[in-house]
């Protein structure tokens, strides 16, 4: 059976394949054209590097103190009831319920994301990222690091990365993934390319692109991000165009790729920021205001408060 629902019409290409890691200049070039590739890199040896996920489990099990998250996109009806059922039973997450809950729950993965220097030298000490990439590539993408752990069978469905002005890559410690990605909705002609990331596979790719994922084989892999060139002509840049053509057409996830687009206008980020600095406990991602915290709830209720207030002032005004 084909895991992979979109899209069901289109002729499948291939990603570009490195068959020695590029330089580094062929690499900013990507963050200027956004194209996806994958390249074989090394891995360092290391004697703690897990080789299944019990290791994996066992070796975070007592270091990671963050919460883990569980994607439930490939789980059936009654395994996502009963993995419903399991959460409202005051189950959680973790690192020492993994084995059971893949065998409870199959088709289900787990991540962690490393904001603070404490996790990300955790993830770091296993693989931290390709020489190819350098200091200067990275810009906020630094502040985080992921890894993604999962059985024959796990994945996540199709979407389009919204966390900002970047790309991503993932670099495969073990196991098998299949990949699908397209172009971003509006962008013409639509293509679709298929790839299979192997142990030492480095797969990257950008935010605004459609893609989708398919374990074959049980993998870890670790996450990373690099920031996207704005540069005249580049894909940052014409993401603006591809929203407005896909908005124009009513094609699903124009809105993400929109909010992509914002986050990308240097003149829009300056914006955010400013008002990140007047207004403390909101966080403004493209066309949304989202509250962090119980005073960011508290000025979102001013906000709307004011709203209010500035339209009834003016329909009494016009009634006068």
């Amino acid at each position: 059976m084909n895991p992979f629902w979109y899209p069901p019409h289109l002729d499948i290409g291939s990603v570009l394949r490195y068959t020695t890691p590029p330089t580094n200049e062929q690499f900013k070039s990507h963050l200027v054209s956004g194209e996806p590739f994958i390249t074989r890199v090394d891995l360092p040896p290391h004697p703690n590097r897990p080789k299944t996920l019990d290791e994996w489990a066992e070796l975070f099990g007592t270091t990671w103190k963050d919460p883990v998250q569980m994607w439930q996109n490939r789980l059936s009806n009654e395994d996502m009831n009963g993995w419903r059922q399991w959460l409202r039973e005051g189950n959680e997450p973790s690192f020492e319920a993994f084995r059971d809950m893949r065998a409870d729950f199959p088709n289900t993965y787990l991540s962690v994301v490393a904001n603070d220097m404490y996790h990300k030298e955790l993830i770091k000490d296993l693989y931290d990222r390709p020489e190819f990439i350098r200091d200067d590539d990275t810009g906020w993408g630094e502040t985080s690091r992921w890894m993604y752990g999962g059985e024959a069978g796990a994945g996540v469905a199709n979407h389009i990365d919204t966390i900002g002005c970047v790309c991503s890559w993932s670099t495969m410690l073990f196991g098998t993934k299949r990949w699908r990605l397209g172009t971003p909705p509006g962008e013409e002609p639509v293509e679709v390319s298929e790839v299979v990331q192997e142990q030492g596979d480095f797969m990257f790719w950008c935010a605004g692109t459609w893609h989708q994922t398919w374990i074959e084989e049980e993998s870890l892999d670790v996450h990373g991000y690099v920031k996207l060139s704005y540069e005249q002509g580049s894909y940052a840049r014409n993401l603006v165009g591809f929203a407005e053509n896909a908005g124009r057409r009513e094609l699903d996830g124009w809105t993400n790729v929109m909010e992509v687009a914002d986050s990308c206008n240097p003149s829009n980020v300056e914006w955010i920021n400013r008002t990140r600095h007047r207004i403390p406990g909101l966080v403004i991602r493209g066309w949304r205001i989202i509250p962090r915290g119980p005073f960011g709830w508290l000025a979102l209720a001013v906000l709307a408060g004011w709203g209010v207030v500035r339209m009834v002032r003016r329909r009494k005004k016009k009634s006068e």
